[in-house]
């Protein structure tokens, strides 16, 4: 029954102790001290910087449609489509030879989805398309970042 009576209120003769509490605004000055003293890098400082910047606008919206271009700059169909395209990633596999466009792969002779133009030719500094209509060339650049 020793550890039924300890258990049970006023029982086993055990007096409760006050615990000494400190102020909130005491604990807020100590914890601000601290930080204080601690070294913050540059990244620490941009991703705390970029925390507290206000967001821009719904993430989720769709930005405004680019407006159609004609004349000599446009490609097939009349759109520069050539020029919204971006060319990301090359990647070689033995003796082939891909080319990342739009998120989607290429080798030399394929139509690129919904343009009009075929790959020419795939560097690793360039991409050259030409029309499938008249055969009008088109360079993209690399625009991808290397790690």
């Amino acid at each position: 029954m020793g550890a039924l009576s300890f258990a049970m209120p006023g029982g086993g003769g055990v007096t409760p102790k006050a615990v000494q509490t400190t102020p909130a605004s005491t604990v807020v000055q100590n914890v601000q001290k601290a930080l204080a003293e601690v070294p913050v890098s540059p990244s620490q400082l941009y991703v705390l910087d970029a925390a507290v910047r206000q967001a821009s606008g719904n993430p989720f919206r769709l930005p405004p449609a680019p407006t159609v271009r004609s004349g000599s700059m446009a490609g097939p169909g009349g759109t520069d489509s050539a020029q919204t395209m971006a060319y990301t990633g090359y990647l070689a596999v033995g003796n082939m030879v891909f080319a990342i466009v739009d998120g989607l792969e290429y080798r030399t002779g394929e139509a690129v989805a919904d343009s009009g133009y075929v790959v020419k030719s795939i560097t690793p500094g360039k991409v050259v398309l030409a029309a499938a209509e008249d055969g009008t060339e088109r360079e993209l650049p690399y625009t991808g970042d290397d790690l």
